[in-house]
């Protein structure tokens, strides 16, 4: 989903650097959207931890919102995040997820249906924007958006390794084999790079189709590199070949956003407008469901599964 904002990046600050700073409804959702701090005390119902869980965060928001999936029934909400932005978890995390707290510079761990962290990253003075969590190690990788710059955190400890990508990043994803893909903001036309597993040194990617390319989410899905494009709510497929990006297959998501996405299975979640998206994936066009939900600001989302 989607962790993006001014423009619809991963941040909801304009003091960044790189800031300018019709579906069928889903029932059953009872949570309120809140722009201002949250004074809602964060709740869970019990069968959460049984259901796949929908975790969506939404820019200027201080709280993180679970839904059953795919029904969207309302499941909980954990609050006092401070600018809960980026999520993400793997099947490495064994139903453990995470959420960046831009405003806390915090990146915090919990357990699948839990209201309490069990794990707290302290960034110090980097500003954390969004998360992706390797599959093959359960290490975390933390882009920062107050310089160029990306963080790897070993998995259960809160000492991490810094690694600087060629532009200032903004969302990253990894690969089944533990390759770490980050994209963003460059003066140049690199906006993809990668991390090989025990290097030190990202990669530039190049792409034989940017289009109007407005950094936005990126996940592994199915042997391709699915990339957002912010300005045009476009996700791009790469079949990535050496230092080069293929085009594949293009998803527009009408009426949507293509920053903090998910891909689960064969649909795609996403900010749409104030609510919650969901398309069909590659298909895109219209959204086939919606979440109801008022978001004020960009939209992120993840689906944790049940251990």
């Amino acid at each position: 989903m989607k962790s993006s904002t001014l423009r619809a990046s991963v941040i909801l600050c304009t003091s960044l650097p790189f800031a300018a700073c019709t579906g069928q409804q889903v029932q059953n959702n009872t949570i309120p959207a809140v722009a201002a701090p949250s004074h809602v005390r964060s709740w869970m119902r019990a069968e959460a931890v049984r259901s796949k869980i929908l975790y969506v965060s939404y820019g200027y928001g201080n709280d993180v919102l679970a839904f059953q999936y795919p029904s969207g029934q309302a499941l909980g909400v954990i609050s006092g995040i401070p600018q809960a932005q980026g999520l993400c978890t793997s099947k490495k995390s064994h139903g453990n997820w995470w959420v960046v707290a831009t405003g806390a510079n915090e990146v915090l761990e919990f357990a699948h249906g839990g209201t309490t962290p069990i794990l707290t990253i302290n960034t110090m003075s980097d500003l954390p924007a969004s998360c992706a969590v390797d599959p093959t190690t359960g290490n975390l990788a933390v882009t920062m958006a107050s310089s160029p710059k990306v963080v790897v955190y070993k998995a259960g400890s809160i000492d991490g390794t810094a690694y600087v990508p060629p532009f200032y990043p903004f969302f990253s994803g990894y690969d089944p084999s533990g390759n770490l893909y980050v994209d963003g903001s460059a003066a140049s036309n690199i906006y993809l790079a990668r991390l090989r597993p025990g290097t030190s040194t990202f990669q530039p990617i190049f792409l034989n189709y940017v289009g109007v390319f407005f950094a936005g989410g990126i996940q592994w899905h199915k042997g391709l590199l699915a990339v957002g494009d912010q300005e045009t709510a476009v996700v791009y497929q790469y079949k990535l070949r050496g230092k080069n990006g293929i085009l594949r297959n293009t998803t527009a998501l009408n009426g949507g956003q293509a920053g903090g996405f998910w891909i689960q299975g064969n649909r795609i979640i996403a900010g749409d407008g104030a609510d919650v998206g969901i398309w069909d994936y590659p298909a895109g066009g219209s959204p086939v469901e919606t979440i109801p939900g008022g978001f004020y600001g960009p939209v992120n989302a993840a689906v944790s599964l049940p251990k």
